[in-house]
C-alpha cells in the first residue's frame, strides 16, 4: 500500500472489501477470510507469499527493497493451525468450483 501510495479506503474500495474489515485485518484484530487473502494476492503480486502466510520473508520479492510494517504473531501452533484452517476454507471453495 505504501508503495503504491494507497490509503486503506482506496484499497478497500478498490477490492470491493469493506475499509473497517480491511483494518481489523491489517491490525491483526480479526482473521483474514480466504476470499481476501485471494484478492490481496491478485492486488499485490509482487508481495512475496512466505511473508503475507508466515512472516518469514522480507515482504517483497527480492528485487524490491523496501519492508513492509506488517507482523503477524508467529508460534509454531499458531502458525499451523491458521495454515489448516486456511487450507481447510481453501478446499472448499475448489470444490464449489
Amino acid at each position: 500500500m505504501k508503495q503504491r501510495n494507497l490509503k486503506i479506503t482506496e484499497m478497500a474500495a478498490q477490492m470491493e472489501e469493506n475499509p473497517t474489515s480491511v483494518t481489523s485485518y491489517l491490525n491483526g484484530n480479526r482473521k483474514p477470510r480466504v476470499e481476501f487473502i485471494w484478492k490481496v494476492i491478485h492486488f499485490f503480486p509482487e508481495a512475496d507469499l512466505n511473508w503475507l502466510f508466515r512472516d518469514d520473508a522480507s515482504g517483497l520479492h527480492p528485487s524490491h527493497e523496501e519492508k513492509p510494517q506488517y507482523s503477524v504473531p508467529k508460534t509454531p501452533d499458531t502458525i499451523i493451525s491458521n495454515i489448516e484452517g486456511d487450507l481447510k476454507e481453501l478446499k472448499a471453495l475448489l470444490a464449489q468450483k
